[in-house]
């Protein structure tokens, strides 16, 4: 089983070239959240599903909140935060500053973070207890 970062890597990598794929083919609209400006995409549902689909299939114990409303309550005591298209205006636009955020928490506070901005194939990871870092056309560039 992969760790916690390397799978919520994995799932913001994929999610994100699916929506960046599918934006390509073209921008489908369908509906608002809170205000007519805040817009939901098909390819937010579709990358939340794919995120969701791939928690639920390896850590199926762990709770699940999905900005899009994919959320599954779990036992386990980790809960996964979704954003899978965090800046859906900017993607609906074509500009590079969207990404996929994916992050865990436990009673102890934040885990992990995984941010990955597929425009500029660019991700950042942060763990608990260890240094946060970037990856630049996959290859880690940067420590802090």
């Amino acid at each position: 089983m992969p760790s916690l970062i390397a799978l919520a890597a994995k799932l913001a990598r994929s999610a994100g070239q699916h929506a960046r794929t599918g934006r390509a083919q073209g921008m489908q609209v369908v509906g608002t959240k809170l205000t007519d400006t805040d817009m939901v995409t098909k390819f937010d549902r579709e990358a939340e599903a794919m995120i969701v689909t791939g928690l639920r299939a390896a850590r199926p114990d762990d709770s699940i909140v999905g900005e899009e409303g994919g959320s599954h309550r779990g036992t386990s005591g980790i809960e996964w935060l979704v954003d899978p298209i965090d800046g859906t205006t900017s993607f609906m636009y074509g500009l590079p500053t969207w990404c996929v955020s994916i992050g865990a928490r436990d009673a102890d506070g934040g885990l992990l973070g995984a941010v990955y901005l597929p425009d500029l194939d660019e991700m950042f990871l942060a763990e608990r207890g260890d240094e946060c870092f970037a990856h630049v056309g996959g290859r880690r560039t940067m420590n802090t």
